[in-house]
Parts: C-alpha cells; sequence; structure tokens
C-alpha cells in the first residue's frame, strides 16, 4: 500500500490516492518478449482492453479503456513516456521501462484535459540510484511457429468434395461446365499438346492445373517422382466427362500443392539483446540500456528489427539546483508481404487450390492464378521494400528547491521522429505467359517510389509545486503549471515508372513522359497552449481530497471554441484507521472508500486544417490544373467532452495477504464528433458534426491473494473482472423516430409490428447485430413437404455482391403459377430458416437479435509459484459478451470465388449418406444460387468469449554460492511461452476481433529461451 505510482505531473503513495490509477507489475515488463510494451497491459489491469488482431512483426494491440469513447466502442489512450506525448506505444524497448500506470477516471486524467478522454498511459523510464551500480546482460532468443488459422482439405478431399459440390450446383443450374473444363477441379486440364510434346503451364493455363483422368498418355506422370498420385473420381461420369450418375468412378490423377509451405515460414527466429548500466553516488546517478530486437515474420520477407538506445543522467549542480537529462534513440526498419495484403495473404493465397502442380515439366515454379493469388515463391525477389523510421528523444529539466516546501520543475522535450520508404518493383510475372509476345504475363512498369515525413514535437512546461504539512494532521500539497506543445510535421513523396532495367531503382532514371510521374510536399503545424494544477488535501491520514483543472486550447479548433476547461475532483477515506473500527484489526489490515467526478475532451480525429475548409487540385485538362471545393468551413465544431463519476472501495484482509478493489464507473461523453454523410450534389461526401452524445458504466473488480509466503514458498493468484455496458443518449434531431441513424426493419413479435433496430438510436446500445436464423436442414422428404415458405432474401444482394434468385418449393410454384426460369427450388440440403413473422415468406422482415460486437465482460487470471530458486509465472486474458463473423470460414465453406479450398467443416455438410450434417449441402458459388451460406445468420456469427493463455514462464535463479567466485550478482534462466492459444469459437480464428472480420495475420505461438545476467 506504501508502493509510490506516477500520477500526472508527479507521483503519490498508492494508500493516499482517491484517483483510479492502476500500475502494471514489473514482473509483467520483465517477462516474455515483445516488440513493444502494449501486450503487457493485456488483462492485467480491470477496465482495459487489449485486442491483439494481428501477429505481423512489430504490430500494436487496439488499447481500448471502460469500452472507449466511440459508438463503435473504440478509442486510443494518450500515450505520455517521461513527459513527452507520443502518438502510440511504437519502437518502446519494455526493457527501459521503470514503471507503467494507467489512468482511467476524469479525476485522474483530467490533468492531460483535451487528449485524455480515453484515459492515460504513463511510462517512466529507469533512472540510476545512488550507491548502487550495476551491469545487465540479457539475453531473449527463440522462435515464432505458424498458428494456421483453417484446417484446409488436402488435394484429395477437395477434388473429392469439390466435384460433387459442381455436381449440386449444376442440379440447381444446369451448367457442368466447371467440371470438364480446365481448372482446379475440371478434367480438361492437358498433359501434351495434339503434337505429343509437354504442356508448360507458364505457358499454357491448360496445364497449370494437376486433375485429370488416369489415361496411357498421362499415367507414365505416376512415375516421374514429381509427386503426382491416383484416385477414384467422386462423382460418376460417362465417356465425354460429363456428370452421368449412370456412369463410372474414373481415376483421376492430380498433385498436392501447398501454398502455406510456399508462403509461410514454418518458424520464425525471435531475438532480443540488451546491455545496460546504472549507478550513481550522492551528487549524480545514471542509466543507460543499449538494445537490439529482432523478429522475423511468419510470411515471408516479412520482418521488423529495432535498435534502442537511452541514457538518464540526474545531477545535483547545488544543493537546491538538480539537473535531470534525457537522452533515447530508436532506429526500426520493418517489410510486409509486398504482393498483396494481410487479408487477401492470409486468406485468399492460403485458401487458393491445392492441385495446381506447383512446377513445370523442368522442374520451373508455377504462378498460379495470378500475381496476387498465386505462388509468391515466384515473385519473392522482384519487390524491394525498405523502410526506415527513426526516432531522437531529448530531455532537460532543472528542479529548484526555493524554499523547504515549494520547488519549482521547469522542463524542456524534444521528439525527432522521420520516416523513410523506398520501394521498387522490378518485372514480375502476372500470368500466363506467351512464347510470342515477350510482355504477356509480365508487369514491367518498373514501379518505384520515395517517401520522407518528419515530425518534430516539442513541449515546454513548468510546474510549481508546493507541499506543507499543517496543523500538525494535516498536509497540503499545491501543484500550478502551464504547458506548451507544438508540432511540426513536413515530408515530400514520389513516385515514378518505366526505369530502363531491373537494375535501377532511381527515380530520375523513371521515364519522364506525361503522367509517369508524381511529386507532393507537406507543412503541418498544430499546437496546445495550457495551464493546469491540482490541489491535494490530506488530513491525519484518514481524510483525502483532490482537485484538479486544466485549461486548453487547441489549434485544430476555431474561434470561442478553440479554449476549454477540463476539471476533476476526488475524495478518500481510510476507513480503517477510524476508532471505530479497531475491532477489525485482526482481519482488517485496509479499508478505502472513494470517490470521483471529472470532465476531459477529444477532438475526435479532427484534421489539422478541416474546419477552415479546404480545397483540393483536379486532373490536370489541356496541360491546366484546376482547384475545388473539398471541405467545407465548420467553424462551430465544439469540443467532445465526457463526464465520468466513479465511486470504489480498496480492501486488505489478513495482513494484506488478500487485496482488492471494487469500482464502478458511469461516463457520458457530450457533443460527439462523427462524419454525416451528404448528398452528392453537394459536392462534398461528409460533414464532422457533433453527433449527440453516448454512455459507459461498468462495474471493475480485482483481487489478489497471497496463497503461501516463507522462506521456501511464495505462491499468488490474481484476477481481474470489468463489465461495461454503451448506450446512446442523444442524437441530433433528423425526423426519424429516435433519431435513428442507419438501422434496418424487422417484425417485432411482441408488438406485431415492424420496427426500427440497429444502427444508431436513442436509449439503444450501438454495436447490435441482427440477422436470420437457421432453425435446421431439410434433411429428408418429409421435411422436404412441409417446408414450403417464399425466401426473398435469397434473390436480394446480402455479403457476397450477387444477386442470386428468390428460393420456394416445388409445390409453391406450382400453386403460384410462379415462372420457374426465375425461382431456385428448394431441395434436399438446402437450409430451414426460421419465419418469424409466420407469413410463409422470408425476407428482411425476419431478422432477429443476434448479438453485440462489443465485448460485455473483460478481465485476466495470473498465477505466480517460487519454491526455492525456481519460479513460474502465467498470465491469461478473456473476452465474453460479444460475437464475430469469420468471413474467411464464409467464403470457404459457400466457395464463393469458385475455385479456392474449402475448411474441413465442409466435411460435416449434408449429403445423402450425411443427412445429419450441421451445414447445408456443399455447392459452387452459393451466392448465386439458393444462399445458404451467403447472409448474416447465425451460422456465421458466432460468440468471440475467449480465453487466450498470453504466457507461461518457468525460471531459475542460479544460487548465490555458486556466483559469489565469478564476481557476479545474479543469474535468472528461463524459458517461456506465449500466445500459446485459445480457448473460443473455432469458426473464429482470431476472437479478440470484433465485427465482420476477413483474413488478418495471425498471432504466432512463441518459444522463448532467455538469459538474465547481472554485474
Amino acid at each position: 500500500m506504501e508502493e509510490v505510482v506516477v500520477v500526472g505531473y508527479g507521483t503519490q503513495k498508492k494508500s493516499s490516492l482517491t484517483a483510479s490509477i492502476a500500475k502494471v507489475e514489473r514482473r509483467i515488463l520483465e517477462s516474455g518478449v515483445r516488440a513493444n510494451p502494449a501486450q503487457a497491459l493485456a488483462g492485467t489491469v480491470p477496465g482495459v482492453r487489449v485486442s491483439t488482431t494481428s501477429g505481423k512483426p512489430g504490430s500494436l494491440p487496439a488499447i481500448v479503456l471502460r469500452g472507449g469513447t466511440n459508438f463503435d466502442g473504440s478509442g486510443s489512450p494518450l500515450i505520455v513516456v517521461d513527459g513527452q506525448f507520443r502518438p502510440s506505444l511504437s519502437d518502446i524497448n519494455p526493457e527501459e521501462i521503470e514503471s507503467m500506470e494507467v489512468l482511467k477516471d476524469a479525476s485522474a486524467t483530467a490533468i492531460y484535459g483535451a487528449r485524455a478522454s480515453n484515459g492515460v498511459v504513463l511510462i517512466t523510464t529507469k533512472r540510476g540510484k545512488a550507491g548502487f551500480s550495476s551491469i545487465t546482460f540479457k539475453t531473449r532468443t527463440g522462435y515464432n511457429y505458424l498458428n494456421n488459422p483453417y484446417r484446409l482439405l488436402n488435394a484429395e478431399e477437395y477434388l473429392q468434395w469439390g466435384r460433387r459440390a459442381l455436381v449440386e450446383t449444376f442440379k440447381v443450374n444446369g451448367n457442368q461446365a466447371l467440371l470438364t473444363a480446365a481448372g482446379p477441379k475440371g478434367t480438361g486440364n492437358i498433359y501434351k499438346d495434339a503434337s505429343g510434346n509437354i504442356v508448360d503451364g507458364n505457358y499454357d493455363q491448360n496445364a497449370l492445373f494437376s486433375p485429370m483422368f488416369l489415361s496411357d498418355e498421362n499415367k507414365e506422370l505416376l512415375n516421374s517422382g514429381q509427386g503426382w498420385k491416383v484416385m477414384k473420381d467422386a462423382i460418376p461420369t460417362n465417356a465425354t466427362g460429363a456428370y452421368d450418375p449412370n456412369g463410372t468412378y474414373k481415376d483421376l490423377i492430380y498433385k498436392e500443392f501447398s501454398y502455406a509451405g510456399n508462403a509461410f515460414r514454418s518458424n520464425a527466429l525471435l531475438q532480443d539483446y540488451n546491455i545496460g548500466m546504472s549507478g550513481g553516488a550522492e551528487r549524480g546517478t545514471y542509466y543507460a540500456n543499449l538494445g537490439f530486437y529482432n523478429e522475423d515474420g511468419i510470411a515471408k520477407s516479412a520482418f521488423y528489427r529495432r535498435l534502442n538506445f537511452i541514457f538518464n543522467g540526474d545531477y545535483k549542480i547545488k544543493k537546491w539546483l538538480k539537473s535531470e537529462s534525457s537522452v533515447a534513440f530508436a532506429k526500426a526498419n520493418w517489410r510486409d508481404q509486398a504482393q498483396t495484403s494481410d487479408g487477401s495473404y492470409w486468406g485468399r493465397i492460403l485458401m487458393a487450390a491445392p492441385t495446381m502442380r506447383g512446377v513445370n515439366y523442368k522442374g520451373d515454379i508455377l504462378l498460379g492464378r495470378n500475381a496476387g493469388d498465386g505462388n509468391p515463391t515466384l515473385n519473392e525477389s522482384k519487390f524491394i521494400r525498405r523502410n526506415q523510421s527513426d526516432k531522437f528523444t531529448l530531455s532537460q529539466s532543472f528542479k529548484a528547491d526555493l524554499f523547504k516546501d515549494l520547488y519549482l520543475k521547469a522542463g524542456g522535450y524534444f521528439m525527432y521522429d522521420e520516416t523513410m520508404a523506398e520501394g521498387f518493383n522490378k518485372d514480375y510475372r502476372t500470368g500466363i505467359m506467351s512464347l510470342s509476345n515477350p510482355n504477356a504475363g509480365w508487369n514491367r512498369d518498373r514501379s518505384s517510389s520515395a517517401s520522407f515525413d518528419r515530425i518534430l514535437r516539442q513541449t515546454f512546461n513548468i510546474i510549481l509545486n508546493y507541499n506543507k504539512t499543517i496543523f500538525e494532521k494535516s498536509t497540503l500539497e499545491g501543484m500550478l503549471g502551464g504547458e506548451y506543445y507544438n508540432v511540426y510535421n513536413n515530408g515530400l513523396a514520389a513516385n515514378g515508372k518505366l526505369a530502363p532495367t531491373d537494375d535501377f531503382m532511381a527515380l530520375d532514371l523513371t521515364s519522364s513522359e506525361a503522367n509517369n510521374r508524381g511529386i507532393s510536399s507537406y507543412h503541418t503545424r498544430e499546437r496546445i497552449m495550457s495551464v493546469f494544477g491540482r490541489v491535494n488535501y490530506d488530513w491525519d491520514g484518514k481524510y483525502l481530497f483532490s482537485f484538479t483543472a486544466r485549461r486548453d486550447g487547441y489549434s485544430r479548433l476555431i474561434g470561442d471554441n478553440q479554449y476549454g476547461f477540463f476539471p476533476g475532483a476526488s475524495f478518500g477515506w481510510l476507513a480503517y484507521k477510524e476508532k471505530f473500527m479497531d475491532g477489525t484489526a485482526g482481519w482488517l489490515s485496509f479499508l478505502k472508500l472513494r470517490g470521483s467526478w471529472g470532465k476531459n475532451g477529444n477532438i475526435g480525429g479532427i484534421g489539422l486544417y478541416e474546419l477552415q475548409g479546404g480545397y483540393s487540385t483536379t486532373g490536370r485538362y489541356d496541360n491546366n490544373i484546376g482547384f475545388q471545393l473539398n471541405g467545407i468551413p465548420n467553424p462551430k465544431l465544439r469540443w467532445e467532452k465526457t463526464n465520468t463519476i466513479e465511486g470504489a472501495v480498496e480492501y486488505g484482509l489478513f495482513k494484506n495477504m488478500l487485496t482488492g478493489s471494487i469500482a464502478y464507473y458511469d461516463r457520458i461523453t457530450n457533443d460527439k464528433i462523427a462524419d454525416i454523410l451528404l448528398p452528392n450534389s453537394t459536392g462534398v461526401s461528409s460533414i464532422r458534426t457533433n453527433n449527440g452524445s453516448m454512455k459507459n458504466r461498468g462495474l471493475e473488480a480485482d483481487i489478489n491473494y497471497r496463497v503461501i509466503q516463507n522462506r521456501n514458498w511464495d505462491i499468488r493468484v490474481g484476477a481481474n473482472v470489468s463489465w461495461n455496458k454503451n448506450k446512446v443518449l442523444k442524437l441530433p434531431f433528423n425526423g426519424n423516430e429516435n433519431n435513428r441513424q442507419g438501422g434496418i426493419q424487422i417484425y417485432d413479435q411482441r408488438s406485431g409490428k415492424l420496427v426500427w433496430v440497429g444502427g444508431l438510436q436513442e436509449g439503444q446500445e450501438p454495436g447490435e447485430v441482427y440477422g436470420y436464423i437457421m432453425e435446421g436442414l431439410i434433411r429428408n422428404d418429409k421435411d422436404l413437404a412441409d417446408y414450403n415458405k417464399i425466401d426473398l432474401a435469397a434473390g436480394e444482394v446480402q455479403l457476397n455482391s450477387a444477386a442470386g434468385r428468390p428460393v420456394t418449393s416445388q409445390k409453391l410454384i406450382a400453386e403460384k403459377g410462379l415462372d420457374p426460369t426465375k425461382w431456385w427450388t428448394t431441395s434436399l440440403g438446402d437450409v430451414r430458416w426460421k419465419d418469424v413473422d409466420k407469413n410463409d415468406t422470408i425476407d428482411f422482415k425476419d431478422r432477429v437479435f443476434l448479438g453485440r460486437t462489443i465485448p460485455r465482460w473483460t478481465g485476466g487470471l495470473n498465477l505466480s509459484v517460487k519454491w526455492k530458486n525456481l519460479q513460474l509465472f502465467s498470465r491469461m486474458d478473456y473476452a465474453i459478451g460479444f460475437i464475430q463473423m469469420d468471413l474467411g470460414q464464409m467464403w470457404a465453406m459457400g466457395s464463393m470465388q469458385g475455385e479456392f479450398n474449402g475448411t474441413d467443416l465442409v466435411k460435416d455438410t449434408w449429403t445423402p449418406e450425411n443427412p445429419n450434417a450441421k451445414y447445408p449441402t456443399y455447392v459452387n458459388q452459393d451466392q448465386q444460387l439458393k444462399k445458404n451460406y451467403d447472409g448474416n445468420s447465425n451460422m456465421f456469427w458466432k460468440n468471440s468469449s475467449y480465453l487466450f493463455f498470453r504466457e507461461i514462464t518457468l525460471g531459475y535463479a542460479v544460487p548465490q554460492s555458486y556466483l559469489k567466485k565469478a564476481n557476479i550478482t545474479g543469474l535468472t534462466l528461463m524459458v517461456t511461452g506465449q500466445n500459446l492459444g485459445y480457448i473460443s469459437n473455432k469458426m473464429l480464428k482470431l476472437p479478440e476481433r470484433t465485427g465482420q472480420q476477413n483474413g488478418a495475420y495471425t498471432i504466432p505461438t512463441q518459444l522463448v529461451f532467455s538469459a538474465n545476467l547481472t554485474l
């Protein structure tokens, strides 16, 4: 309870805090290996949700406090490192961190005013200590291991299920051309041409994929040593290869090709090395650390490398004057896969047809469908990508003790942040080549690009602090400060194409002809001027009061709206110290009640000069450039403001063996900033406006228990949980019921009327999802005879951009005289959709509430066990009460693209042999047929609740008796497993994401070996 906690522009003892401030434990910062400290927050601080949505090297997770302040549940906290505001936690070496605090309630964050409505993360780096010196070496080495997000079919299974799907499609639309065509599932592929020459798949589409009926001509492939296999066709065919239920099951030959084996590394190197020095004497102290981090990506060619250096020095110039200096540098280089986006690389490429031949008869690599969906190995060396960022931070402050109880501190903080990027595309393959046209199947643009971006952040502040004990039992602390924040950003970018050869990427060698080159430059500036203050009062160590206020002037706003005032107040009562509590001393060690209120601001992503309006250039016409209005002046836009109240109790029992806290908060965000779409006739697509208000309210609790603590054993367990609910309170008047923005109509079973749901509506939660309910399948003839519905939803565009046709039974087609050429007929294996309004028609009115995209419960669990020199630490986090749709599963199950692979879920689709299957009949391109798969339904909107095993570390501290002779102070050896897996719905590959999600860089499992040596 006497632990010191960093607060805004100062420190306080944890026991005297009246605001909601959580400190991340040092053991979490020191365990494992991370590209940045953001992941250390996962599951460790109640009310803070950390969502890892990408496993890309160096990527940052999303951090949201208490449900966020945006309608969609997002909102990133303000990051402050040693007094300097930073845009993110990127490129920060966790080894340099002394403490990491999270300011959650408005009384704590009000001291940061205009930018703190989503909370504040405070990071303080390490500094030297007088009378103590050390040198530390820390090495962490390990591997990232591929987590394949889908269980895909092998080539034999792909052909079995894919060819059956083509037959089922033929039964619906009468088209079976793909069965006999050249392609991944068809048998029209060839081995030799009419002259008996072996055909090269790099020059002929017909020799790209492998399936063929076994013949005297191609049977030699089975002994070629190139991996050809034979199988029985899954469908009966006639002599022409067409489907014939009375035909024969012929032999097929095929090859197995693994796109994953060519696109990904099965394991990738992970390294983190640090050497640090610290020490000092009475007058001066120092801390320095040099760190190198290297992480190779699971995606081939991807990596992230970072070099960090920091030096913190303190020196007493005079007894009354102290200098605090800091120099830090971070250099980062990285590369992503170049051919396509993360979603496509981890979706389309991963799911590409496994029957591609891979190589031609000479062993040359075949591309596949195209550059984006093909074998990335072929073009991997054709893309040059060089990215580098350099961050240089310099800070200098002086602390002057003016009197015994009064000091003045003035400081300046500079952060120079620049990013350079170069790219060059050599000639690369895009498709089938031609012997007569050397440019066919190639992209020969040889595009070059280069950009430079520089940001200079400057913060200057001065603080006057007074701390005085008065009337013996009272302590008064006052702080008054002023701050000036200035950001200057400038940069340039250029691009060109048609360099003479692959050997030159310089922009001046690109073609100078019209429209082949582009260049741009920019300059922006942002400023904030602030005054702030805080008063803390402590009476008798029992009654605590605090008042905070800040006034900010922000350059992004205009006129009278440019300045905002953000106050905060809180109180605390250390009840266990009262006389009447003496009887509880045997079991109650600590009890504090506290409450707070405060106001924060937010500018909601407003552009630097957005409110003044703006113009943009048009394309060249007759060598002249025109100008057009692209932004309407908007001087009336106001601050987005949050008001938060909180009440909490903190407790300690049995000599603080059991400690914890429970808090309730209620936060209202007014003048929400949002984009409102405008008619095309205005010439401007949208305008920013103050879009009403929303509420977050919730509960937070944490508990920590020291199970055993003695000479040999130390066992501790901890847990935290948070419950949050968001609600729209008010929206601008627009004439709709509840001033609805967006939304859909459904049938309300209670009132029997159509009602509007979803979107944004006053009195409702944002993020609600509505869709159709799959009640079951048409499994047998009785089900088919009983299910007589008109499915109009199947004839509408759903999620995969195809209208299809409405669906109904053969009985209703006959009874109602419907044109059978405009309807699909219901058949065995189709879905039985729930008819909510019981009118025998499936349409938009039959959608129901499926769930919410924002988690209701979040939290974490941890366990620490120490036995003599062995120690075990594990950490888990979870989220409960939200849903997600993995569009990749829908895309695969519905075979939306036609030729891509399916997941092993297709093995549980309806067939005559498997009438009790879980999923409907597997067809080719379901979105153009009956839409059994395509659409918002409970088939793919799944409970996304998860428990993630974030980390397990086993360590051994080498006994001092072995180290003394070598003058070693300490040596600890550790092995860590990170990102060990989810307990969650198997249809979701990244449960931490929300909403409708497509392919993404999956999170690798990590095994790391560490050694920490201290001299």
